[in-house]
């Protein structure tokens, strides 16, 4: 006679069968490696097919990792679980840059994602930033622009354009633009000759 044999793992998913064995003949247990899941046993030790249907469960954990969040050298730790679901942290603030997104790598890498852990080892993630650019404009009396230079957050301009003639008067920037934080608007100063 044969009856119904049946493997199915402790979340109920089938993993062979319904499969009809012969009465006394040697059970064949199925592979236990799964990716990411540490195999415990299987609820039943036979090892011939008794008289009558059979379903063996097999007892599985998922296995958990740790991912480290890098944001320039400081860390913070976060434990998930293979198969689960995982969130990003909040975005880091970094004065005077604009956060990218984390990565696989402190330079290119791939971008990650929040959605279900699939890799099978701990793993580091690097916040990427990019420095902030302010323009500084040089105007001349009306408002019309004299020139622009494109500026990185905290630097200086480089620029000293002409500041533009007028008759009777010597003229010169009201301000120097350094240690530039936000866009700056520069104008003409004038002083009457004497």
């Amino acid at each position: 006679n044969s009856y119904k044999l049946t493997f199915k793992d402790n979340k109920g998913n089938v993993l062979s069968g319904p499969t009809d064995i012969s009465y006394g003949s040697t059970i064949q247990y199925p592979d236990t490696n799964k990716t990411g899941y540490t195999f415990h046993g299987w609820d039943s030790n036979l090892t011939t097919m008794p008289a009558h249907d059979l379903v063996i469960t097999g007892t599985w954990t998922a296995n958990s990792y740790e991912i480290t969040w890098n944001v320039d050298g400081v860390t913070s730790k976060t434990t998930v679980t293979y198969d689960s679901t995982f969130s990003l942290p909040g975005d880091p603030v970094k004065e005077g840059y604009t956060f990218l997104g984390w990565f696989t790598a402190e330079t290119g890498g791939d971008q990650v994602v929040a959605g279900v852990y699939k890799t099978t080892s701990n793993v580091t993630y690097y916040a990427r930033f990019a420095i902030k650019t302010y323009t500084v404009t040089w105007v001349d009396e009306s408002g019309n622009v004299v020139d622009t230079e494109v500026v990185s957050h905290g630097a200086n301009a480089t620029k000293n354009p002409t500041v533009p003639a007028k008759n009777g008067y010597t003229g010169a920037w009201e301000k120097v633009a350094t240690n530039v934080t936000a866009d700056v608007e520069i104008k003409p100063v004038y002083t009457a000759n004497s």
